[in-house]
């Protein structure tokens, strides 16, 4: 019997040398190598989320982006994002009380620090849509918040000078996400879960099906599933897919701004979102994540831009708008902050009308999947995101309700 298994193991090296040459099994090794159950395209902080979530879930899967991970042509850097269940929409409210345990047991997973407690002020008055469309989300949800009278609002926050005539809503359990190192965290982790990460490689073209074909500048894979995250790159990426979907993706200039009384507010600073309380520009804030004395402010809206293009814009004079129209903002509502700023940089939102995303499988193809039009306050969101997306590629029951990013939603444009 001995001689017998020996020589058939001896037959079937033989047949095989024969069948498969060294060129036919290199073909065969590059096949196997490039082929994925799930392959998420764009790697900002969804796409990065979406593929950890894959990964940890054991999905063989490919992260593609175009440019070095992390970098600063997207939505994704800078030094820090609110955090917050103060929403006008129930079921934003509603995730995020997820989302912060999500980063709590990201910290845990990663042994870092991502969170910083960091109050949330919104100041408005009787007519302020939403701070009141909040405050009933907050109850409706039993959430806690205080609601400060004009008396207690100045005394509270003596940094800020609001009219006497104004409230505000404090969420005193938000805070403020390191977004850089959080971006990082789910891309080690990725890999550690043994995701393959592969960078400056822009994806060309995909070709729908059972099996998903996606041609890179400098390679073809073929997956089961494709995620599609590229954040303002998606309308370009999803209109050859027969998609036209309502994006808008707007050049944001973010700017730092030194507090005078620092050492006197330190602790205090909470963050803000003046969206309704001056006039029409909506302008939000918060204190830097390094305790350095910068304010980081910006306008919720900005220019539209083809995200090819960004810094072609003509950056002195959007600067020169956007920075007097927050200067002018400083010198009615926050008085003890220089009026100029120390620093800037910019990023990019991708906006839909009623500022809700799409997370959603194509009509056609059920194994393409796109996650976009994050509009400037998807960065909190994020893990629970990737949790719906890896829902989606799984084919279990979504932990939400779908509608609300439904690529066939009826679409009304939203003006908080």
């Amino acid at each position: 019997m001995a001689f017998v298994s020996t020589n058939c193991k001896l037959l079937c090296r033989l047949s095989c040398s024969a069948n498969c040459g060294p060129i036919q099994l290199a073909r065969m090794s590059s096949a196997t190598k490039n082929r994925y159950e799930c392959i998420v395209v764009g790697g900002g902080i969804e796409g990065s989320a979406t593929a950890y979530e894959l990964a940890k879930n054991g999905k063989k899967t490919l992260l593609l982006d175009q440019f070095s991970l992390p970098h600063t042509k997207g939505s994704s850097h800078g030094s820090n994002r609110i955090i917050r269940k103060t929403y006008e929409e129930d079921y934003f409210a509603a995730m995020v009380t997820e989302s912060f345990q999500c980063w709590f047991d990201l910290e845990k997973e990663a042994n870092t620090t991502l969170f910083k407690s960091v109050p949330l002020l919104v100041p408005g008055n009787i007519e302020s849509k939403f701070m009141w469309s909040a405050k009933d989300n907050l109850d409706k949800l039993n959430y806690n918040y205080e609601l400060l009278d004009g008396s207690e609002l100045r005394k509270r926050f003596p940094m800020f000078k609001h009219p006497g005539t104004f409230s505000g809503l404090l969420e005193s359990e938000a805070g403020t996400l390191k977004s850089d190192k959080a971006w990082s965290c789910l891309l080690d982790l990725f890999v550690k879960y043994g995701g393959t990460k592969r960078e400056n490689e822009k994806v060309l073209k995909i070709v729908p099906g059972d099996i998903i074909t996606v041609e890179s500048i400098s390679e073809k894979y073929e997956c089961d599933h494709v995620i599609l995250a590229p954040g303002p790159w998606a309308s370009k990426m999803t209109k050859p897919l027969g998609l036209d979907l309502q994006l808008t993706p707007e050049r944001i200039g973010v700017y730092y701004y030194k507090d005078r009384e620092y050492a006197k507010h330190r602790g205090n600073w909470p963050s803000f979102l003046n969206y309704e309380a001056w006039g029409e520009h909506k302008i939000y804030g918060m204190p830097c994540h390094e305790d350095n004395g910068l304010i980081k402010m910006a306008i919720h809206y900005g220019p539209t831009i083809d995200p090819d293009a960004r810094d072609d814009e003509d950056e002195k004079k959007l600067i020169q708008m956007e920075t007097n129209i927050i200067s002018e903002h400083i010198r009615k509502t926050i008085p003890t902050l220089e009026d100029r700023p120390t620093a800037w940089e910019s990023c990019i939102y991708t906006m839909t009308p009623d500022w809700s995303f799409y997370l959603d499988r194509h009509p056609e193809w059920r194994n393409v999947i796109v996650a976009a039009g994050f509009s400037g306050h998807g960065f909190k969101l994020a893990p629970v995101v990737g949790k719906l997306l890896c829902e989606l590629v799984m084919d279990k029951k979504p932990s939400y309700d779908m509608a609300p990013f439904s690529i066939l939603r009826p679409m009304k444009a939203y003006h908080p």
